[in-house]
């Protein structure tokens, strides 16, 4: 497995390494008609970077969602801490076909607080709006686009592509302060042994216009050295219920 850089894509950010990456815990009671809450926590070293980008301190463990609902007929409001309805890609493993997650992830919200109301206008099509305290960071920008394609092989295998490009013109996102161009390609294999749990099998290259990821750490009195590229291969298992 290939250095790090200086940023994270999403929450693999451990090389050359185990790691217990997440595990939650949901409770619920959302009925159809009247009130209803939901709290969802999480721990592991994912929540080291979901905590760091809400702008605490990191740690291991932390409340993802939280929040009330009241429901009337087609109408659902929901009152409180939830996830952002942007992009693919989810914080939970079992959401996601990859096992690392894009540049793009780290871009998004994440876990806005506020108020969501959804009216079900049919069983296939719904309206969302909202008023919540918007992205985890202000005064910032950047462009990016991924593309996903997945396909199933067999009932047990299947394979998972993305292509992703990320545009940081204040290097917020990368965490180097230097505007870059980010370009990743990412295949990943699924073996589902049983339905409940699936090996993933993942390689991935990036490629950066800095030279921004860690090649080699200061050891002795060296320098660090850094390249324009890395490569990443893992195999990550997920347990589902």
């Amino acid at each position: 497995m290939g250095a790090l850089a200086l940023f994270v894509f999403g929450f693999d950010n451990e090389h050359d390494s185990f790691q217990f990456d997440q595990a939650a815990f949901t409770v619920g009671y959302q009925p159809k008609e009247g009130f209803g809450a939901l709290v969802d926590v999480a721990a592991g070293e994912d929540m080291k970077i979901l905590n760091a980008s809400e702008g605490s301190n990191p740690n291991t463990f932390v409340v993802v969602q939280g929040f009330v609902q009241y429901a009337k007929g087609p109408l659902t409001v929901i009152g409180g801490k939830f996830v952002t309805l942007a992009g693919a890609e989810v914080i939970a493993p079992t959401g996601n076909s990859n096992f690392s997650r894009s540049f793009l992830f780290y871009a998004e919200p994440l876990t806005p607080t506020g108020f969501r109301a959804t009216y079900a206008a049919s069983d296939t099509f719904s309206l969302i709006v909202g008023v919540n305290n918007g992205w985890n960071y202000s005064s910032l920008a950047w462009n990016g686009a991924a593309f996903y394609m997945n396909y199933a092989l067999s009932d047990q295998w299947r394979v998972s592509l993305r292509v992703g490009y990320l545009d940081d013109k204040g290097g917020f996102v990368t965490g180097t302060g230097i505007a870059q161009t980010l370009k990743e390609g990412t295949l990943t294999f699924g073996y589902d042994p049983v339905k409940s749990f699936e090996i993933r099998f993942e390689g991935r290259y990036d490629k950066s216009s800095q030279s921004s990821f860690v090649r080699t750490i200061n050891q002795g009195g060296a320098a660090s050295t850094y390249a324009d590229n890395q490569t990443e291969v893992a195999v990550q298992g997920v347990y589902k219920f």
